[in-house]
C-alpha cells in the first residue's frame, strides 16, 4: 500500500483508476481524494451482495463510477451515485470465442463426460476462495448423482492450487471432472 502511494504521489495524476478489488482499491480511493486526485472505479464493488455499508465510502470517495452488471443502473442511484453503464466485457470476450468453442458433444468427447447435464464449479479467481468454496462445492456435487460436475481450469500456479484442491474435494464425490487445464481429480488410495 505505502509503496503504490508513493508511486501515485511522484506521478501525480490527474485521475486514478481503479479496477475491482475493492479490499485494497477502497483504501486508494480514499487516501486519493485526500490528496486531492479524481477517481475513476471500474467494476464497482458488489455492495449489493454483502457489505452494503460500503455504498457510503463509494458515494464519499469514488468521482466516477463505471458498472458492468445492468441491474445496478438502477441500484446505484437509490443510494445516490450516479454510474455510468459499460457493460460486462465478459459477455464480449464469450461471444468473440463463441465461433471457436467446441459442440456440447465434441466437449463432452474431449473430456470423457457423459450425457448427463454438466454443471461447472465456479470456485472463485483468489486462491482464498478457491480453498474455501471448492471442497463444500465438491461435496454438494455428491448429492446430485444426476448431473456431472466440472472444475474450471486455470493456468500457473492457479493451476496447481486448484488441482491440489480439487484432489482434495473429490475424495468427498467421484462426480467431480475437470475441463482442459485441471486434472481429473483422483480418489484417496
Amino acid at each position: 500500500m505505502k509503496e503504490c502511494r508513493q508511486d501515485v504521489e511522484a506521478f501525480a495524476p490527474d485521475v486514478l483508476i481503479l479496477v475491482d478489488y475493492p479490499g485494497f482499491n477502497m483504501k486508494m480511493a480514499r487516501w486519493a481524494k485526500e490528496h486531492g486526485i479524481r477517481v475513476f472505479y471500474y467494476i464497482a464493488p458488489k455492495v449489493w451482495a454483502w457489505r452494503e455499508w460500503r455504498v457510503k465510502a463509494i458515494r464519499k470517495y469514488v468521482d466516477e463510477l463505471f458498472i458492468i452488471f445492468p441491474f445496478e443502473r438502477d441500484y446505484f442511484p437509490k443510494h445516490g451515485i450516479r454510474p455510468i453503464f459499460e457493460g460486462n466485457p465478459l459477455v464480449d470476450a464469450i461471444e468473440a470465442r463463441r465461433a471457436s468453442l467446441p459442440s456440447p458433444d465434441e466437449f463432452r468427447r474431449r473430456h470423457a463426460l457423459d450425457e448427463r447435464p454438466i454443471v461447472a464449479l465456479l470456485a472463485g479467481s483468489r486462491r482464498s476462495e478457491i480453498k474455501a468454496n471448492l471442497p463444500l462445492m465438491a461435496d454438494l456435487a455428491r448429492k446430485f448423482p444426476d448431473r456431472q460436475f466440472v472444475v474450471t481450469g486455470f493456468r500457473g500456479s492457479t493451476a496447481r492450487f486448484t488441482n491440489n484442491i480439487s484432489r482434495t474435494a473429490a475424495s468427498a464425490t467421484s462426480a467431480t471432472k475437470p475441463t482442459k487445464h485441471s486434472r481429473r481429480p483422483k480418489p484417496p488410495s
